[in-house]
C-alpha cells in the first residue's frame, strides 16, 4: 500500500478474474477492498477519506472481477449502501466469556430498535430481547450486557421487520461463544 499524489494505491497479486460473481457481489467486493484499505490508512494517522487506485500485479488495472471499472480511483461508497445494517463486534467468534458480558456492535435500523436472541448448544432459545442502538436509521453503538451459566452459545441480533414481511428480509448478525 503506498499514498501517492492524493490517492491510495493497493497492490494485488495474482488472478481478480471471477467471473461467476454477480455484478453486485462484485461491486460489494471492490467496496470491501476499498473500506479496509481506507480504514488501514485511518487506523496509522493517514487520510481514510482518500480515494482508492487499485494495482493488479504491479500494473494499473482496466477491470477488476468481472464488471468493475478501475479506470478511475474508487471512493468508498455509502455505508448504508453498502454495510450489513446490523453488526456485532463482540464477542468474537468463538470467543470465551466470562459469566457476565457484553454484547456490542453497531446497527442502523428502523427506530434504532433491534431484536436479539441467545440459544443454547441445542438451538433453544434460553434468553430473548430488544436493544436500542443510540440513533436511528444511521450507524451507531448498541450494548446489550448479559449473565449466562457456563456452555457454548450462539446470539443473534437483527433488526426489526416494520413491513411484517412486505420487503426484504430483516438483516442479522450471529455470533458462538462460550461462557467459562
Amino acid at each position: 500500500m503506498l499514498i501517492d499524489e492524493g490517492v491510495i494505491e493497493v497492490d494485488l497479486v495474482g488472478p481478480t478474474d471471477h467471473t461467476g460473481a454477480s455484478a453486485d457481489e462484485a461491486e460489494l467486493a471492490t467496496q470491501e477492498l476499498v473500506y479496509t484499505v481506507t480504514a488501514a490508512v485511518a487506523a496509522t494517522g493517514g487520510d481514510g477519506a482518500l480515494p482508492v487506485r487499485i494495482l493488479v500485479d504491479g500494473e494499473p488495472a482496466e477491470r477488476i472481477w468481472g464488471d468493475i471499472d478501475l479506470s478511475d480511483p474508487i471512493r468508498r461508497a455509502p455505508q448504508l449502501d453498502v454495510r450489513q445494517l446490523v453488526q456485532i463486534n463482540n464477542p468474537a467468534q468463538g470467543a470465551v466469556v466470562e459469566p457476565s458480558f457484553t454484547v456490542d456492535g453497531e446497527a442502523a435500523v428502523f427506530e434504532a430498535t433491534l431484536e436479539w436472541r441467545i440459544l443454547d448448544s441445542d438451538s433453544d432459545v434460553v434468553r430473548s430481547g430488544f436493544a436500542t442502538a443510540a440513533a436511528c436509521c444511521r450507524f451507531s453503538q448498541f450494548e446489550l450486557s448479559l449473565e449466562l451459566e457456563p456452555g457454548s452459545y450462539t446470539v443473534i441480533v437483527s433488526e426489526t421487520d416494520p413491513s411484517n414481511g412486505e420487503g426484504r428480509p430483516p438483516m442479522s448478525d450471529t455470533r458462538d461463544f462460550t461462557v467459562e
